[in-house]
Protein backbone atom coordinates (compact mmCIF):
# COMPACT_ATOMS: atom_id res chain seq x y z
CA UNK A 1 0.00 0.00 0.00
CA UNK A 2 1.28 3.44 -0.77
CA UNK A 3 0.22 6.41 1.12
CA UNK A 4 0.84 10.26 0.68
CA UNK A 5 0.29 13.23 2.62
CA UNK A 6 -2.06 15.66 0.19
CA UNK A 7 -2.37 18.45 2.42
CA UNK A 8 -6.05 18.72 2.68
CA UNK A 9 -8.67 16.78 5.34
CA UNK A 10 -12.19 15.53 5.02
CA UNK A 11 -14.20 15.48 7.93
CA UNK A 12 -15.46 11.41 7.61
CA UNK A 13 -19.47 12.64 7.55
CA UNK A 14 -18.57 14.47 4.98
CA UNK A 15 -16.81 11.69 2.98
CA UNK A 16 -18.44 9.73 0.54
CA UNK A 17 -17.19 6.01 0.45
CA UNK A 18 -18.26 4.88 -2.58
CA UNK A 19 -16.93 7.41 -4.67
CA UNK A 20 -14.18 8.00 -2.23
CA UNK A 21 -14.20 12.11 -2.44
CA UNK A 22 -15.42 14.65 -0.58
CA UNK A 23 -19.68 15.20 -0.51
CA UNK A 24 -19.91 17.73 -3.15
CA UNK A 25 -21.06 21.50 -1.54
CA UNK A 26 -19.66 20.63 1.84
CA UNK A 27 -16.73 22.52 3.56
CA UNK A 28 -14.29 20.77 6.31
CA UNK A 29 -13.31 21.72 9.20
CA UNK A 30 -10.14 19.87 10.72
CA UNK A 31 -6.92 20.93 12.45
CA UNK A 32 -8.16 24.62 12.59
CA UNK A 33 -7.90 24.88 8.77
CA UNK A 34 -10.95 24.79 6.41
CA UNK A 35 -11.08 22.66 3.34
CA UNK A 36 -14.08 23.10 0.60
CA UNK A 37 -15.03 19.77 -1.51
CA UNK A 38 -13.73 21.66 -4.82
CA UNK A 39 -9.82 21.76 -3.16
CA UNK A 40 -10.33 17.96 -1.78
CA UNK A 41 -10.84 16.63 -4.64
CA UNK A 42 -8.95 18.42 -6.88
CA UNK A 43 -6.15 17.33 -4.80
CA UNK A 44 -7.23 13.74 -4.88
CA UNK A 45 -7.19 13.95 -8.79
CA UNK A 46 -3.66 15.08 -9.01
CA UNK A 47 -2.40 12.51 -6.96
CA UNK A 48 -4.46 9.96 -9.03
CA UNK A 49 -3.51 10.60 -12.32
CA UNK A 50 0.53 11.34 -11.34
CA UNK A 51 0.27 7.46 -9.65
CA UNK A 52 -1.26 7.14 -13.18
CA UNK A 53 1.52 8.25 -14.87
CA UNK A 54 4.30 7.00 -12.96
CA UNK A 55 2.91 3.01 -13.39
CA UNK A 56 2.87 4.04 -17.27
CA UNK A 57 6.30 5.50 -16.76
CA UNK A 58 7.74 2.52 -15.43
CA UNK A 59 5.63 -0.06 -18.01
CA UNK A 60 7.30 1.96 -20.66
CA UNK A 61 10.48 -0.02 -19.30
CA UNK A 62 8.61 -3.25 -18.97
CA UNK A 63 9.43 -3.02 -15.12
CA UNK A 64 7.35 -2.66 -11.80
CA UNK A 65 8.33 0.47 -9.35
CA UNK A 66 9.25 -0.36 -5.77
CA UNK A 67 6.40 1.44 -3.07
CA UNK A 68 9.78 4.50 -2.59
CA UNK A 69 10.16 4.44 -6.28
CA UNK A 70 6.94 5.23 -7.30
CA UNK A 71 6.00 8.23 -4.50
CA UNK A 72 9.72 9.81 -5.46
CA UNK A 73 7.99 9.84 -9.25
CA UNK A 74 4.76 11.10 -7.30
CA UNK A 75 6.10 13.65 -5.40
CA UNK A 76 9.04 14.94 -7.70
CA UNK A 77 5.98 15.23 -10.38
CA UNK A 78 4.04 16.64 -7.65
CA UNK A 79 6.71 19.43 -7.09
CA UNK A 80 6.66 18.09 -3.58
CA UNK A 81 10.83 17.06 -3.79
CA UNK A 82 13.02 19.62 -1.91
CA UNK A 83 15.09 21.72 -4.83
CA UNK A 84 18.62 22.70 -3.43
CA UNK A 85 19.55 26.13 -3.07
CA UNK A 86 22.56 26.52 -5.30
CA UNK A 87 22.19 29.39 -8.05
CA UNK A 88 18.45 30.73 -8.17
CA UNK A 89 16.94 30.51 -11.74
CA UNK A 90 13.31 30.99 -12.83
CA UNK A 91 12.05 27.28 -13.80
CA UNK A 92 8.96 27.29 -16.08
CA UNK A 93 6.36 25.38 -14.51
CA UNK A 94 4.64 22.14 -15.80
CA UNK A 95 1.86 21.28 -17.56
CA UNK A 96 -0.07 20.42 -14.71
CA UNK A 97 1.10 23.27 -13.17
CA UNK A 98 -0.65 25.38 -15.54
CA UNK A 99 -3.77 23.35 -15.59
CA UNK A 100 -3.87 23.85 -11.60
CA UNK A 101 -3.17 27.53 -11.81
CA UNK A 102 -6.00 27.93 -14.90
CA UNK A 103 -8.42 26.17 -12.91
CA UNK A 104 -7.69 27.79 -9.48
CA UNK A 105 -7.70 31.20 -11.65
CA UNK A 106 -10.75 30.95 -14.04
CA UNK A 107 -12.56 29.10 -11.55
CA UNK A 108 -12.42 32.07 -9.09
CA UNK A 109 -13.33 35.12 -11.57
CA UNK A 110 -15.72 32.79 -13.59
CA UNK A 111 -17.58 31.11 -10.29
CA UNK A 112 -17.22 27.80 -12.06
CA UNK A 113 -18.99 24.94 -9.95
CA UNK A 114 -17.72 21.40 -9.20
CA UNK A 115 -19.19 19.82 -12.10
CA UNK A 116 -17.94 22.52 -14.65
CA UNK A 117 -14.11 22.49 -13.37
CA UNK A 118 -14.61 18.34 -13.42
CA UNK A 119 -15.43 18.75 -17.39
CA UNK A 120 -12.38 21.00 -17.69
CA UNK A 121 -10.14 18.27 -15.68
CA UNK A 122 -11.57 15.37 -18.54
CA UNK A 123 -10.46 17.60 -21.23
CA UNK A 124 -6.49 18.06 -19.56
CA UNK A 125 -7.15 14.06 -18.84
CA UNK A 126 -7.77 12.92 -22.46
CA UNK A 127 -4.63 14.85 -23.18
CA UNK A 128 -2.46 13.63 -21.72
CA UNK A 129 -4.01 9.83 -22.21
CA UNK A 130 -3.32 10.59 -26.00
CA UNK A 131 0.08 11.70 -25.25
CA UNK A 132 1.65 10.49 -21.94
CA UNK A 133 4.63 12.75 -22.20
CA UNK A 134 2.87 15.87 -23.32
CA UNK A 135 4.17 19.21 -22.16
CA UNK A 136 4.13 22.95 -22.59
CA UNK A 137 6.78 22.53 -25.28
CA UNK A 138 5.39 19.65 -26.78
CA UNK A 139 2.05 20.70 -27.93
CA UNK A 140 1.99 21.32 -31.51
CA UNK A 141 -0.45 20.38 -34.39
CA UNK A 142 0.80 16.83 -34.57
CA UNK A 143 -0.04 16.41 -30.88
CA UNK A 144 -4.17 17.97 -31.65
CA UNK A 145 -4.33 15.18 -34.05
CA UNK A 146 -2.97 12.75 -31.48
CA UNK A 147 -5.58 13.61 -29.28
CA UNK A 148 -8.31 13.60 -32.06
CA UNK A 149 -7.12 10.05 -33.20
CA UNK A 150 -7.43 8.76 -29.72
CA UNK A 151 -10.98 10.10 -29.48
CA UNK A 152 -11.85 8.62 -32.21
CA UNK A 153 -10.29 4.92 -31.69
CA UNK A 154 -11.87 5.17 -28.07
CA UNK A 155 -15.17 5.62 -29.90
CA UNK A 156 -16.11 9.37 -28.74
CA UNK A 157 -18.86 10.89 -30.58
CA UNK A 158 -18.03 13.49 -32.83
CA UNK A 159 -20.24 16.20 -30.91
CA UNK A 160 -18.77 14.93 -27.46
CA UNK A 161 -14.93 15.07 -29.87
CA UNK A 162 -15.61 18.78 -31.11
CA UNK A 163 -16.96 19.78 -27.50
CA UNK A 164 -14.24 18.09 -25.57
CA UNK A 165 -11.82 20.04 -27.97
CA UNK A 166 -13.23 23.08 -27.35
CA UNK A 167 -12.37 22.96 -23.72
CA UNK A 168 -8.98 22.03 -24.40
CA UNK A 169 -8.25 24.73 -26.46
CA UNK A 170 -9.47 27.34 -23.68
CA UNK A 171 -6.72 26.42 -21.37
CA UNK A 172 -4.60 26.61 -24.44
CA UNK A 173 -5.47 30.04 -25.16
CA UNK A 174 -5.07 30.65 -21.35
CA UNK A 175 -1.35 29.71 -21.17
CA UNK A 176 -0.47 31.58 -24.10
CA UNK A 177 -1.72 34.73 -22.41
CA UNK A 178 1.01 33.94 -19.47
CA UNK A 179 4.04 35.61 -19.60
CA UNK A 180 7.02 33.29 -20.84
CA UNK A 181 4.58 30.72 -22.53
CA UNK A 182 3.67 30.51 -25.97
CA UNK A 183 1.49 27.89 -27.93
CA UNK A 184 1.52 27.91 -31.92
CA UNK A 185 -1.46 29.55 -33.64
CA UNK A 186 -2.25 26.57 -35.57
CA UNK A 187 -3.25 24.87 -32.29
CA UNK A 188 -5.21 27.38 -30.94
CA UNK A 189 -7.32 27.67 -34.34
CA UNK A 190 -7.55 23.85 -35.00
CA UNK A 191 -10.48 21.81 -35.76
CA UNK A 192 -11.46 18.16 -36.14
CA UNK A 193 -13.28 18.37 -39.19
CA UNK A 194 -15.56 16.17 -37.66
CA UNK A 195 -19.12 16.22 -38.96
CA UNK A 196 -21.81 16.46 -36.59
CA UNK A 197 -25.34 16.20 -37.52
CA UNK A 198 -27.47 19.02 -36.87
CA UNK A 199 -29.87 17.72 -34.11
CA UNK A 200 -33.35 17.92 -35.04
CA UNK A 201 -35.59 20.33 -32.23
CA UNK A 202 -38.71 18.67 -31.27
CA UNK A 203 -41.26 21.14 -29.38
CA UNK A 204 -45.08 21.04 -28.55
CA UNK A 205 -47.35 23.20 -29.30
CA UNK A 206 -48.76 25.27 -25.89
CA UNK A 207 -52.01 23.25 -25.98
CA UNK A 208 -50.12 20.28 -26.04
CA UNK A 209 -48.26 21.25 -23.29
CA UNK A 210 -51.40 21.54 -21.26
CA UNK A 211 -52.70 18.37 -21.90
CA UNK A 212 -49.42 16.30 -21.82
CA UNK A 213 -49.03 18.26 -18.00
CA UNK A 214 -52.80 16.05 -17.09
CA UNK A 215 -51.71 13.56 -19.07
CA UNK A 216 -52.98 9.51 -16.86
CA UNK A 217 -50.30 6.59 -17.31
CA UNK A 218 -51.53 3.32 -16.99
CA UNK A 219 -48.34 1.76 -15.81
CA UNK A 220 -45.89 2.74 -12.90
CA UNK A 221 -47.92 5.56 -12.65
CA UNK A 222 -45.77 7.65 -9.62
CA UNK A 223 -42.24 7.57 -11.27
CA UNK A 224 -43.96 8.70 -14.63
CA UNK A 225 -46.05 10.91 -13.58
CA UNK A 226 -43.55 13.00 -11.42
CA UNK A 227 -41.28 12.55 -14.53
CA UNK A 228 -43.72 14.39 -16.54
CA UNK A 229 -43.75 17.33 -13.70
CA UNK A 230 -40.43 17.83 -13.39
CA UNK A 231 -40.77 18.59 -17.05
CA UNK A 232 -43.83 20.35 -17.38
CA UNK A 233 -42.41 22.66 -14.74
CA UNK A 234 -39.37 23.45 -16.42
CA UNK A 235 -41.31 24.04 -19.82
CA UNK A 236 -43.76 26.66 -18.20
CA UNK A 237 -41.24 28.38 -15.83
CA UNK A 238 -37.85 28.04 -18.51
CA UNK A 239 -35.69 26.90 -15.50
CA UNK A 240 -32.74 24.72 -16.52
CA UNK A 241 -32.56 21.40 -14.64
CA UNK A 242 -29.80 22.69 -12.34
CA UNK A 243 -31.84 25.20 -10.80
CA UNK A 244 -35.16 22.99 -10.95
CA UNK A 245 -33.02 20.92 -8.38
CA UNK A 246 -32.05 23.90 -6.30
CA UNK A 247 -35.33 25.57 -6.14
CA UNK A 248 -36.61 25.60 -2.80
CA UNK A 249 -39.76 26.98 -1.11
CA UNK A 250 -38.23 30.58 0.23
CA UNK A 251 -37.67 31.16 -3.82
CA UNK A 252 -41.29 31.43 -4.62
CA UNK A 253 -43.27 34.69 -3.08
CA UNK A 254 -46.41 36.23 -4.57
CA UNK A 255 -46.93 33.61 -8.21
CA UNK A 256 -42.99 34.21 -8.31
CA UNK A 257 -40.07 32.40 -8.66
CA UNK A 258 -37.00 34.79 -7.62
CA UNK A 259 -33.48 32.78 -7.40
CA UNK A 260 -30.05 32.91 -8.17
CA UNK A 261 -29.11 30.60 -11.64
CA UNK A 262 -26.28 27.82 -10.40
CA UNK A 263 -24.95 28.05 -14.17
CA UNK A 264 -24.36 32.07 -14.46
CA UNK A 265 -25.34 33.51 -11.35
CA UNK A 266 -27.86 35.63 -12.53
CA UNK A 267 -30.99 37.03 -10.64
CA UNK A 268 -34.23 35.71 -12.27
CA UNK A 269 -38.02 36.46 -11.66
CA UNK A 270 -40.52 34.19 -13.61
CA UNK A 271 -44.51 34.32 -13.11
CA UNK A 272 -45.40 31.32 -12.45
CA UNK A 273 -48.22 30.38 -14.87
CA UNK A 274 -51.68 28.18 -14.18
CA UNK A 275 -49.67 25.39 -15.28
CA UNK A 276 -47.39 25.81 -13.01
CA UNK A 277 -49.14 26.42 -10.46
CA UNK A 278 -51.04 23.48 -10.42
CA UNK A 279 -47.79 20.95 -10.38
CA UNK A 280 -46.45 23.17 -7.49
CA UNK A 281 -49.89 22.70 -5.62
CA UNK A 282 -49.74 18.31 -6.23
CA UNK A 283 -47.12 18.36 -4.03
CA UNK A 284 -47.73 21.23 -1.31
CA UNK A 285 -46.39 20.14 1.87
Amino acid sequence: MISHITGVYAEPEKWDEDTQKAKKGTTHHVRKMAFTASEINERISEFLQEIETGMETFSLRNAVPTTNELKDIVNRNLGRVEQSVEIKTERKKTLKQLFDDFLRTCGREKNWDDDCKEKYVQAYHHLTASSPRISVDKINIDAMFKLRDWYVNNGYKNRTINKQTTMLKCFLRWINQQEGYSIPNNVLTFTTNLKVMRRTVTFLHYDELLEFSTFQFADDSERLSRARDLWCFMAFTSLRFSDLCNLKTGHINNNRIDMMTQKTSDHISIPLTDGALAILNRYKG
